[in-house]
């Protein structure tokens, strides 16, 4: 199976730009070419659009429902807020900014979708598993400590068996299912005494026996799927094992606080973390009941089950690192931190915005479409397929190995890159399948405004450099493209909030008199972004800047694609997307396969020095340039047309020389490139055989050996075996001809 979503990312580049008038930024100082002013926006919905506002909570009997955000007044408003999120993200791609707006997070994972995975790998034993302690916080030393046990497993229906006061049907009752509900049924540790097996998988058994030599407590971890007794054939495939811990040390292990915090962090929205919390059990005589891994020095994790959640070895921010540590730099802050400003953390300095976005309103009445109900899901950031970078895959994405996967367990793993939504052509809400149906409280129903309603809002601008100010207005419209849309509000999933922006009226004051104005302005301001993107990445990467990947991806999502193409998969297809016989990977929304830049992950980020903005003059003789190199290149495909249409009227003999100037010309340009030559090589050793310079009328025998002469010159050709070849061919021809 291949994985899809709606949502896909532009991945982070090692490539990061930062403006070098940086230090020159002042809300009292005057830019020479500094522009004030308002710019008036129109916001188009192309699908029902949703901006979230009240929200009424589910119950039992019906769904929830959220309504459109809305002023004291009940008019539909867009906050300013969610325009500069919109216009914000776009530029940071765009001008190649910085990865630095996340938080560093620790995540955790805990994958049983095959048993020798990269997360299995990191238990020992046999079976696999943490080894069995009480958890305790030992007062006088203010320390976390675990005092270790011995374990054996024991069969739940052994449990119910040796427990007079619960039944099985109170057991295997969903609501009993979490190991707090369960703790609450054996109203706390039940003791038990018991005698002990080897099992051939399970190590050691515990056998309730009131004549057994040992005793322990009884601890369970919560029933994943059905109840252990609810199967169907021969083999039973649910949990069915809980644990008993016995004999404990005398001696505690001190652990160290670095994992201390991540199990907190791991379990922080944990039921039955909050019960033990609750109940301050870790600081009884008792303690809780967990397990953990350790080394030769220390405990290096801890969890409540037995295959618990495991902290990647990677924090967010690591992975950020692997791909650029620049990303993270405060040293000098980039293109959109000095205009929509920026709070100071650490070292970097905080920075006051020169743009100021005010709310949209809507023209004429608001017009609403209620959907039906539907289930909101939200992306998981640890789904390691789509959310870190996998380099392995062939060209479909598949993998070969499931150890080919890379999560953030890996040293040097990378996150895939900004997110962002695929915008569609159409809405298309997720139908509820019969479970959902019957389950008002987890439905909600979307109150969107209907498409084709239009906004207006003003964006506010102090002390923008020219630059900056196209910069903006490249944002608004992804520097003109036709086609491309933004994503904003709620339900972008379903291929709602497909919005197009446009300037519909600017007022702004130059610095200086002679400074262009009004559209002239406008145009000199996108012409001097695009102009500085171009100069800065072709510098840095030798690379196209409208070509690069991040640029191609931004694109694609921003292009419509059909409504039906990219549903969120099932709870079922994300397991088994990474089981043998799947191993897939998330592919990217254009295609494209991508190659990281040639620019060391470990290059501190500065600004360029010689990279100068446009002056004027600079602007009228660049701009003429380039509609030179335009007129010519619409000129070039033009002859290029005139030329096929020639070649469609000749023989194939005739076709094949003017296809061999064809490529003389190409490679006499760029005599680097050796696809060009292979090429030539080729079509000289097919035009250097008998047959073919025999049946060459006279016009092109002469054109065909003009053609070749410049190929003659030096070290045009590093190889000349296939030239000699026809150039003796041809001679051979010529000579009999002349005589």
């Amino acid at each position: 199976m291949s994985i899809h979503a709606p949502y896909n990312f532009v991945p982070l580049s090692r490539f990061i730009f930062l403006p070098n008038w940086a230090d020159q930024v002042s809300h009292d100082i005057p830019f020479r070419d500094g522009v004030s002013g308002t710019l008036t926006i129109e916001m188009t919905c192309h699908t029902d659009t949703l901006i979230g506002g009240q929200q009424i909570p589910a119950t039992t009997n019906e769904p929830g429902r959220v309504e459109f955000f809305k002023d004291p007044n009940g008019n539909p408003v867009i906050p300013g807020s969610s325009l500069k999120g919109v216009l914000s993200n776009v530029l940071e791609i765009a001008s190649f900014a910085r990865f630095n707006r996340l938080d560093d997070k620790r995540y955790s994972v805990r994958d049983l979708s095959t048993s020798d995975n990269f997360f299995t790998r990191q238990f020992s034993g046999n079976p696999k598993g943490g080894k069995p302690g009480w958890l305790k916080f030992n007062s006088q030393s203010g320390s976390w400590q675990i005092t270790p046990c011995k374990m054996a497993r024991i069969l739940q229906s052994d449990i119910v068996k040796a427990c007079d006061d619960i039944t099985q049907s109170q057991w295997t009752n969903k609501d009993n299912a979490k190991a707090h509900q369960r703790y609450e049924l054996l109203k706390g540790f039940r003791q038990i005494t018991f005698t002990t097996q080897q099992h051939k998988n399970k190590g050691t058994t515990a056998v309730p026996d009131a004549t057994g030599q040992y005793q322990g407590k009884l601890v369970v971890t919560g029933q994943p799927g059905k109840a252990y007794n609810d199967f169907k054939g021969k083999v039973n495939k649910n949990k069915k094992w809980e644990f008993v811990f016995y004999a404990p040390a005398s001696e505690s292990k001190t652990i160290p606080l670095s994992v201390m915090r991540d199990f907190k962090f791991i379990h922080s929205e944990s039921d039955d973390w909050k019960y033990w919390e609750k109940k301050k059990a870790a600081y009884t005589d008792e303690g809780i009941p967990v397990f953990y891994m350790e080394n030769t020095t220390q405990i290096t994790s801890i969890g409540l089950s037995f295959l618990y959640k495991l902290a990647y070895q990677n924090t967010t921010h690591d992975a950020v690192k692997h791909t650029q540590v620049s990303h993270l730099d405060t040293n000098s802050p980039d293109l959109p931190a000095l205009m929509f400003g920026q709070i100071g953390e650490d070292e970097s300095p905080s920075l006051r915005g020169r743009i100021n976005i005010g709310a949209a309103t809507l023209n004429g009445e608001a017009d609403y479409n209620p959907l039906p109900a539907t289930i909101l899901n939200g992306p998981k950031p640890t789904y390691y397929p789509a959310y870190v970078r996998q380099n392995k895959g062939d060209a479909l994405g598949k993998l070969r190995d499931a150890g080919d996967y890379n999560t953030l367990m890996d040293k040097q793993a990378e996150l895939s890159g900004w997110k962002r939504y695929q915008t569609k052509n159409s809405v298309a809400i997720s139908r509820l399948d019969a479970d959902q149906l019957k389950n008002p409280k987890v439905q909600v129903k979307l109150v969107p405004i209907k498409k084709g309603a239009t906004f207006l809002f003003k964006i506010h601008i102090h002390n923008l450099r020219e630059v900056e100010l196209g910069a903006l207005l490249w944002s608004l419209d992804f520097g003109g493209k036709a086609g491309a849309f933004h994503n904003i509000g709620m339900g972008k999933p379903f291929g709602m909030g497909r919005v197009s922006l446009k300037v519909v009226d600017s007022e702004v004051l130059t610095n200086r008199d002679d400074q262009l104005q009004n559209k002239a302005l406008l145009e000199k301001a996108r012409f001097s972004f695009t102009h500085l993107m171009d100069t800065a990445y072709l510098s840095a990467t030798q690379q196209s800047w409208q070509d690069s990947p991040q640029l191609q991806e931004l694109y694609a999502m921003a292009t419509p694609a059909s409504t039906s193409d990219q549903p969120y998969m099932k709870l079922s297809d994300y397991t088994d997307s990474t089981k043998a016989g799947s191993l897939s990977t998330l592919q990217p929304a254009s295609g494209e396969v991508f190659t990281p830049l040639d620019i060391s992950t470990n290059a501190s980020a500065e600004p360029d020095s010689n990279i100068d903005l446009l002056s004027n003059e600079d602007y009228e003789s660049v701009r003429a340039e380039k509609r030179a190199a335009e007129e010519a290149a619409i000129k070039a495909a033009q002859e290029a047309k005139e030329r096929e249409k020639l070649k469609d009227s000749l023989s194939e003999e005739a076709k094949q020389v003017l296809n061999l100037e064809d490529l003389v010309k190409k490679y006499l340009i760029d005599t680097s490139s050796t696809g060009t030559r292979k090429q030539l090589n080729s079509l000289m050793q097919q035009s250097a055989k008998g047959e073919f310079i025999a049946s060459l009328d006279d016009d092109s025998l002469l054109l065909c050996n003009e053609v070749i002469q410049p190929l003659h010159e030096g070290d045009t050709l590093p190889d000349h075996k296939q030239l000699k070849k026809l150039q003796k061919a041809l001679d051979k021809r010529l000579g009999s001809t002349d005589a």
